[in-house]
């Protein structure tokens, strides 16, 4: 069975010690995950998107989507993630996309006491500068 997410990744200034490191060129983003029934312990930091962000896409200012489908370990870490769509191809977005989502953990059991471990949730991205 299947937990749908969505993941908005909205542009967002850095604050505190890590923006005056942060080049103004590269993409500041902030994973936001809602879904019915789950809560995040924990989303990727500041400095997991900027080291993230594809290369070839900051060079040259593009942004893009990707999505991926991961399993959600008893832990409540996502493993066997997998990208599903990347767009624009060739950028590095799925990859990208697959690298935060290891910096994610979500409560493997819901308040009503459901177990999510052993499920897959399907998690999409959006990137920008």
């Amino acid at each position: 069975m299947k937990t749908a997410v969505a993941v908005l990744a909205l542009l967002a200034a850095f604050t505190g010690p890590s923006a005056a490191q942060a080049p103004a060129t590269q993409a500041a983003l902030i994973a936001v995950a809602t879904a019915k029934g789950t809560t995040w312990m924990q989303l990727p930091r500041s400095g997991d998107y900027m080291r993230s962000f594809p290369t070839r896409a900051r060079l040259e200012h593009v942004g893009g989507q990707a999505s991926v489908r991961c399993t959600i370990a008893f832990d409540g870490r996502l493993t066997d993630c997998q990208v599903l769509s990347e767009t624009p191809p060739s950028y590095g977005f799925g990859p990208a996309a697959v690298d935060l989502a290891h910096h994610m953990r979500i409560t493997p059991v819901t308040p009503a006491g459901r177990n999510l471990a052993g499920q897959t949730i399907d998690l999409p991205f959006s990137m920008g500068l």
